[in-house]
């Protein structure tokens, strides 16, 4: 049934009529009397030309809209999804499963010949027919299923599905809850074995994720055994392939589930694999899910820093002594000597790259070799941080080399020798490195310290760098920075620009403390604090890249992701995102595609059974932007070759939550039946409504200009004024 309806967007029809009443008698004033007078006929003619011209602006004003409604009598429709994951294509102790897969296939297109027919397994496909199913899907995943269908709109929303399966779930969070609110009848058929075969495996892997070196972690794995009693089963744990702890598990039920908990000692940092194995007992039916594994980032617990010194002082010796008092940092001293040489030898870029920090007392001086600023530099720029704390001696020439990465600009230097003392404001005080004992009288700790020293040195701070201390002179507040840090990207840095450090420690806490007093080390707290802030992993990392799964069946895809900030947090456009990844036949790079909003991805299809590391840098117009590793496994996945007995109790939930019915191959015909009587399935008048704007079409426009053009033609024609 269908009609036409038309209405005025803007206004009334009643004004509509009444103005086009007023440009109708306009146009007869016009021409009731002419001259020279005109007969009757043409001047009806000029003024019914001229009422058509000003009623075709008047609808262009008005807006007028034709409405089309129509209504139709529509079941909501059928949908049929057939589970095409590989597990739909085993012999189990029921038989050929894909028999009897084919079998309810036809038994609902018998019933139900305008069935919408679709395939899931990882992914949801809608197919013209179903003769033939390639039932080689890697995963089951019912929740994509739900949630694909429930999406759909208007006719195309179903009343019921009829879901064919086995029911084992392996992807994907539990479906029931999405399914229950969707509205739709989740009609279930029942394929394969409901007889839970004799078996013994692992269900559950918790590992955390993370964990540190030389700290004890726990991972848990849940153990299952079906048909077997006093029996035992050696669970183990692997790193990497190597056993490092094991547990035995008493098997004393028919029907056994329980958790073990193996402690590891990560004793190597980065991405490690581990992995949790049973012992095989006779006769069990299912080997692949014997195992399961995991990647957990390892990290290192110790800090290494390296102390260059341009000469031996007090302050080296304090530093190094409060430094120490922390058993997880490694400290590592290099004094200079006369001729550019030093005592224990120079390290190498990579071993200043792998230190958290470098810290230069009265470093360089005048005799520095280029290029030991050099090795520093660079380490700096690959994600070392660097503490600057001057001295007598410093060369600020020498610095000018390292200015790229420390906070500040020399402007000049002299060695002339002055005695200052900090002067640190009250809301600095809450600054971690600045922070004593987090309280109200840290501004008061600091302002209170012994004075310390000071070379003729002016600097100008960087931009996006934050003064935390300005400098007194007899008590007199000057306008030059003692204490400066900044944090660009993965490196950051702190700058001293005084000497005389062991004063705050000797002559500010000693005296109190030999009159057992209890002060604050206002010394202890800011050396710590330091190491710690420079030392801090960057928790929102700006480059991130991570393939979507940990662990891929054989013939899986494997997806790149990756998400790119600059150091404001704004997402990075334009970057080039390259990856390369490194697995049994050898190391492939690639590049990845930018879908906007700072986002990458590529896919680089199925890859071969093995483990897989992978490297990332991201980089934009040259400059770099940051960089991510991981790792992943292809092929170790036994998710559908374990699925050997039919899940019946998901499948029952799935259709009693939503007021369907759960049956078997053989009750199947009977149940469909009964779905067909579904009230969700009721015939529905379903009315659509499309509108034409009238005032968009030409044809007003062109009638109102042509009416007045034949007019005025009239008009010359028979001399009108």
């Amino acid at each position: 049934m269908q009609h036409i309806q038309f209405f005025l967007a803007n206004g009334s029809w009643w004004l509509f009529l009444a103005l086009a009443g007023v440009c109708a008698s306009l146009a007869w004033i016009a021409y009731r009397k002419t001259t020279p007078m005109l007969p009757g006929g043409l001047r009806l003619t000029l003024g019914t030309l001229r009422t058509i011209g000003l009623c075709m602006l008047l609808i262009a004003l008005f807006e007028p809209v034709m409405r089309y409604v129509s209504s139709l009598e529509q079941r909501p429709p059928i949908l049929l999804a057939v589970d095409a994951s590989s597990s739909m294509a085993l012999k189990d102790g029921g038989g050929d499963r894909s028999k009897d897969l084919y079998q309810a296939i036809t038994t609902v297109n018998e019933l139900i010949p305008d069935v919408v027919r679709v395939v899931f397994s990882d992914v949801t496909t809608e197919v013209s027919t179903l003769d033939s199913v390639n039932l080689n899907g890697n995963r089951t995943d019912f929740e994509q299923l739900i949630r694909t269908v429930s999406n759909r709109r208007g006719m195309e929303r179903p009343g019921a599905v009829i879901v064919i399966s086995d029911g084992n779930v392996n992807s994907g969070t539990s479906p029931l809850y999405d399914a229950e609110r969707s509205g739709i009848g989740w009609y279930t058929i029942g394929i394969g074995d409901t007889n839970v075969p004799r078996d013994v495996g692992l269900v559950n892997l918790i590992s955390g994720g993370l964990a540190v070196v030389g700290r004890t972690s726990v991972i848990s794995a849940t153990v299952q055994a079906n048909e077997y009693a006093d029996s035992a089963v050696v669970v183990t744990l692997y790193e990497e392939g190597v056993a490092v702890a094991s547990d035995t598990v008493r098997i004393n039920h028919r029907r056994f589930k329980q958790m073990v908990n193996l402690s590891w000692t990560p004793r190597v940092s980065g991405h490690r694999k581990v992995t949790v194995r049973t012992s095989t007992l006779t006769n069990d039916a299912i080997s692949a899910n014997n195992q399961l594994s995991d990647y957990v980032q390892v990290k290192s617990d110790e800090q290494v820093v390296y102390i260059f010194a341009g000469a031996p002082s007090p302050d080296l010796t304090f530093i190094k002594t409060q430094l120490e008092t922390s058993p997880t940092t490694k400290v590592k001293i290099l004094i200079q000597k006369q001729g550019g040489e030093f005592y224990e030898g120079l390290p190498s870029i990579a071993d200043l790259t792998s230190a958290q920090a470098c810290i230069l007392i009265g470093f360089p001086i005048a005799s520095t070799p280029v290029g030991i600023l050099q090795r520093i530099e660079q380490a700096c720029k690959n994600g070392t941080s660097v503490f600057f704390i001057a001295g007598h001696e410093t060369d600020y020439t020498k610095v000018k080399l390292l200015e790229e990465v420390l906070p500040f600009t020399t402007t000049s230097s002299r060695n002339t020798e002055t005695l200052i003392t900090a002067d640190v404001a009250s809301a600095h005080t809450a600054d971690p490195l600045m922070r004593i004992d987090g309280t109200s009288t840290d501004n008061e700790t600091w302002n209170g310290l012994p004075p310390i020293y000071r070379t003729e040195t002016y600097v100008t701070p960087k931009s996006g760098a934050e003064v935390l201390a300005m400098i007194r002179i007899n008590n007199v507040p000057v306008p030059e920075p003692l204490i400066i840090r900044q944090s660009n990207g993965a490196m950051r840095s702190v700058a001293v620009l005084g000497y005389g450090l062991y004063r705050w420690k000797l002559m500010g806490k000693g005296p109190a403390a030999s009159r057992g007093e209890v002060v604050a080390d206002a010394f202890a707290s800011f050396m710590s604090n330091g190491i710690a802030w420079l030392a801090a992993d960057d928790k929102d990392k700006k480059v991130r890249v991570t393939t979507n799964r940990k662990f891929y069946a054989s013939g899986e895809h494997v997806m790149f992701q990756a998400s790119v900030l600059d150091d404001v947090y704004s997402a990075v456009d334009g970057a080039e995102v390259a990856v390369t990844y490194t697995g049994p036949k050898g190391a492939t790079r690639i590049v990845l595609a930018g879908l906007g909003n700072g986002r990458y991805t590529s896919n680089v299809g199925a890859l071969p059974s093995g483990d897989y590391s992978f490297s990332a840098t991201a980089s934009l117009n040259g400059k770099g932007l940051g960089t991510d590793a991981g790792r992943f496994s292809v092929g170790e996945l036994g998710l559908e070759a374990s699925g050997t007995t039919q899940n019946v109790e998901l499948l029952r939930a799935l259709a009693e939550r939503t007021k369907a019915r759960y049956a078997t191959v053989s009750d199947a015909e009977r149940m469909l039946r009964e779905a067909l009587k579904d009230p969700r399935l009721r015939t529905k008048a379903v009315t659509s409504e499309k509108d034409q704007a009238l005032w968009w079409l030409p044809w007003p426009l062109m009638v109102s200009i042509a009416a007045f053009a034949i007019e005025w033609v009239i008009r010359r024609r028979v001399g009108l004024v």
